[in-house]
């Protein structure tokens, strides 16, 4: 398992209330606030967080995979997580 790949599974165990295994919109709020504070150069807004969901959300299912969202840290090079 990637240390990326660590991530989004505890990503997962952490926001997904419901476990049905996918990411609603409301869910990703903690990770969309995390990354505008750790990195600036993604130029992430208030009013950009549903195109940044819709985005993410490849096949718009209105839901985010663990696979898109790995695509996505992968896209960004994201390497920090914060542990809790």
């Amino acid at each position: 398992m990637t240390d990326l790949q660590a991530v989004v599974d505890r990503f997962f165990e952490q926001y997904d209330e419901d476990k049905s295994g996918t990411l609603h919109i409301d869910d990703t709020r903690p990770l969309y606030a995390r990354l505008r504070e750790q990195r600036p150069d993604l130029n992430l807004t208030d009013d950009g967080y549903e195109s940044w969901f819709a985005a993410i959300d490849g096949n718009d299912s209105k839901t985010i995979s663990k696979e898109d969202l790995l695509e996505y840290l992968q896209s960004i090079n994201y390497t920090q997580w914060y542990t809790k």
